[in-house]
């Protein structure tokens, strides 16, 4: 009788202890505040960002941590590519593109992001009939790494067509 006694005022304190862990856990979720590692106190959702040792930290105002790149580049009837560099030592992130599109006729094409991790990105672009512009455009939330260090990033536009005109923007860091 005594083992029994025992055994359920084990399952009987384990219980308790999951039930205070879930409380914990489900006030942890419905805060609206967080201390940070440094103690600070910050409201919402906390943007987390790997530091110079790959350690998730709090990314204060949503810069991007490292030495933020931008690439920028035009063409007239031609594709046109904006590349943010490899470096030595560190690995490049894209963050974001914009592609903006017009020409004679509208068209739509096939832009490419290469040097990404996992591989090429391909996006569906189009091209707007003069004066419109269509502009393509995506923030990657998280930022996308190259597929290693002093490994480039090149966002490749399609070409616009005739009497077109196309700029590609992109930006990012490298860390």
């Amino acid at each position: 009788m005594r083992q029994r006694l025992a055994c359920f005022l084990a399952i009987g304190a384990a219980l308790a202890a999951l039930f205070a862990a879930g409380v914990a856990f489900g006030q942890a979720n419905q805060s609206n505040t967080w201390t940070t590692p440094g103690n600070q106190t910050v409201g919402g959702f906390v943007v987390m960002s790997p530091n110079a040792a790959g350690q998730a930290v709090p990314n204060g105002n949503n810069v991007p941590p490292g030495t933020p790149i931008t690439a920028s580049a035009t063409g007239a009837a031609a594709a046109a590519t904006a590349t943010l560099p490899g470096v030595a030592g560190k690995t490049t992130f894209i963050c974001g593109y914009q592609i903006g599109s017009t020409a004679t006729a509208a068209a739509a094409g096939n832009a490419t992001i290469t040097g990404t991790i996992s591989g090429t990105l391909n996006v569906e672009m189009g091209t707007g009939t003069s004066p419109a512009v269509v502009s393509t455009q995506s923030t990657f939330t998280p930022c996308v790494p190259a597929s290693g260090t002093n490994t480039a990033i090149a966002v490749n536009t399609a070409n616009p067509g005739a009497g077109g005109v196309i700029s590609v923007s992109a930006w990012g860091f490298q860390l």
